[in-house]
């Protein structure tokens, strides 16, 4: 299982899956989250966030093909933690939506809120060609960056960055696009 990992304020290390070709999920699937207590050095499963995907893996032998697609595209992204510690925020790569959890619970409850992060960074009439991943939290905004993957398309015009903010004083609320750059410079052959 491949994870990506969090210190948090109350000696607690949240770490959540990642879709990788070749490496099969923890117990908890794509959606799992997971609880690490620094004290005692024990990890146990905190939660499953919903609709983070369900395509199985394929035989090692031929390379995972099976999974090849879906890199980026299921599982979870990037978890980060309120600059008190109190909540946990996850972004769902298959729905795209943003995930905010109560992380002073011993085990996840329904998350406090669900809210979708826009794909209007991309060309009209191509929003699932946006990926979400990144999150950074300063000053009660939390960042949330992503790329527009130009993939319907095949335009390296329609291929950029975007960062969009979230005030998170309370519940997230409406994004701001903070930063959209293109991405659209030559990389070699294909």
């Amino acid at each position: 299982q491949s994870m990506i990992t969090l210190r948090g304020h109350t000696g607690a290390v949240f770490s959540a899956a990642y879709a990788k070709r070749l490496t099969a999920y923890g117990d908890q699937g794509p959606g799992g989250i997971y609880r690490t207590d620094t004290a005692t050095n024990t990890t146990i499963p905190w939660g499953v966030v919903p609709n983070a995907g369900n395509t199985t893996h394929g035989p090692v032998g031929l390379g995972d093909l099976a999974f090849w697609d879906v890199v980026g595209k299921e599982g979870l992204g990037d978890i980060d933690l309120s600059e008190d510690g109190t909540r946990l925020f996850v972004v769902n790569l298959a729905d795209r939506n943003l995930y905010e959890y109560d992380a002073t619970a011993d085990a996840m409850a329904a998350p406090l809120s669900v809210t979708p992060i826009p794909a209007s960074a991309c060309p009209v009439g191509a929003p699932g060609d946006w990926r979400p991943f990144g999150l950074g939290v300063r000053d009660n905004v939390l960042y949330v960056g992503g790329v527009c993957s130009g993939e319907s398309t095949g335009l390296r015009s329609d291929v950029s960055a975007a960062v969009w903010t979230f005030d998170i004083t309370g519940s997230p609320a409406s994004p701001a696009l903070a930063l959209q750059r293109p991405l659209d410079f030559l990389r070699g052959e294909v």
